[in-house]
């Protein structure tokens, strides 16, 4: 009874840290204030995509998801923010569970699958962090891609299309499961997803016409276009596109202390479309099936986790907070190591120190944040996210399942 009444008081303690912390973050003008002026101008007929705000920003996203917001338009931003970080708390949930549902039951209790999903959240708290202080989509994207393929997996695959298609429309980053999808024989999950991505990518024409909503796909996708002459120079502190700039151009603001020599710009396109192909490319390394053929939850969720670690690096314009797409590649080694504990191997212990390593960067700014303009000149959590793969792809499914019976390996369980 003690121990009930203990643990419903540090829920109600949670509780209202949270909403006191929400209610303290909302006063601040963030991402949602771009989303919010972008919906604002729509209802003007303005090229939104062309439009400064703060200064310094532009507005990235589909024309849909200003066009989503215009109601809101109508509200108090301060009551906007506080819904906005309710909502992504409650999705950081979420993630956790839908996560949690990939590992194998009859292998880990209920109590220590509790404790690997908490020291996953302890891996990347700072991405949750950055993307709650900052009012960032992250969170949301991640949740809507989980909640997507969780609903494909379960057979509803017109819903799990349809919340890809979303995710796909708001910010291209879940693109990188349709080949995925395609591979695994997710032929109708595939068409659903098409179907639903050009109704979204047209729907608003009904409010706002042919002709301007064209010109709002146009410009967005001028934006976006990671081919684009525009977007070859990335100044932003994520992804292989601002640590190839960094290496290879000299800013005539502030030089890199990675730069090392200058490159035109058809140059360092060419190194960062290079890497690209070749970080894409390895996906196959971890398919390891053929075509078509299904696999366990825990090899779904290695596959799963190097497609989302890989996000962060090949798409342009991404910031630290954007590498929160780890955490299914963290919660799958969380979970390999605590399997292997007690028969840790050398080769084992080292990856188990590159995995501490990657730790201790990605979360420097915390611990260290005086320093932080020199781990986003160095791009740190670039480097520790290429560092990641080494033990990533080292620490296979195939070594656990033969530990506990090999017919589990390509089994459905």
């Amino acid at each position: 009874m003690k121990s009930i009444f203990r643990n419903y008081i540090w829920k109600i303690v949670f509780v209202v840290a949270v909403v006191v912390y929400v209610l303290i973050d909302a006063d601040r003008v963030c991402d949602m204030n771009i989303f919010l002026s972008a919906a604002t101008d729509i209802l003007d007929q303005k090229n939104i995509y062309t439009t400064v705000y703060q200064t310094w920003l532009y507005y990235y996203y589909s024309p849909i998801f200003a066009v989503l917001l215009i109601p809101f338009t109508y509200l108090s931003e301060y009551w906007v923010n506080v819904f906005w970080l309710l909502l992504n708390v409650g999705l950081v949930f979420r993630v956790g569970q839908l996560l949690k549902g990939y590992l194998p039951e009859s292998t880990v209790p209920a109590k220590w699958q509790r404790l690997i999903l908490i020291l996953s959240i302890v891996f990347v708290f700072r991405f949750i962090f950055d993307n709650l202080h900052f009012h960032q989509l992250t969170i949301f994207i991640l949740w809507i891609s989980l909640e997507g393929l969780y609903n494909i997996k379960k057979g509803n695959k017109i819903k799990g299309g349809l919340l890809l298609a979303i995710g796909i429309n708001i910010k291209l980053l879940p693109l990188v499961l349709i080949p995925y999808l395609l591979y695994r024989g997710e032929f109708r999950s595939f068409i659903s997803i098409v179907m639903c991505s050009v109704v979204l990518l047209y729907l608003p024409v009904i409010f706002l016409g042919y002709e301007y909503n064209q010109l709002l796909l146009d410009g967005w996708w001028g934006n976006i276009n990671p081919l684009e002459q525009q977007h070859i120079l990335d100044f932003a502190h994520a992804g292989i596109p601002a640590l190839i700039t960094a290496i290879f151009h000299l800013d005539v603001l502030q030089q890199s202390p990675l730069f090392l020599n200058q490159l035109n710009e058809k140059e360092i396109g060419w190194i960062i479309n290079t890497l690209r192909v070749v970080l894409i490319g390895f996906t196959f390394f971890f398919l390891r099936t053929r075509p078509f053929k299904r696999t366990s939850n825990l090899h779904q969720l290695w596959e799963l986790g190097y497609l989302f670690l890989v996000i962060p690096l090949i798409f342009p314009h991404q910031q630290n907070y954007s590498l929160l797409m780890l955490w299914p590649a963290v919660i799958y080694l969380v979970y390999y190591f605590y399997q292997k504990h007690g028969t840790y191997r050398a080769r084992d212990k080292r990856l188990l120190v590159v995995f501490a390593l990657c730790f201790l960067a990605f979360n420097a700014g915390l611990y260290l944040g005086h320093f932080r303009e020199f781990y986003n000149g160095i791009k740190l959590v670039t480097i520790a996210n290429l560092l990641f793969i080494i033990p990533y792809s080292l620490c296979t499914p195939l070594e656990l399942a033969e530990r506990r019976n090999p017919s589990d390996v390509h089994s459905g369980n």
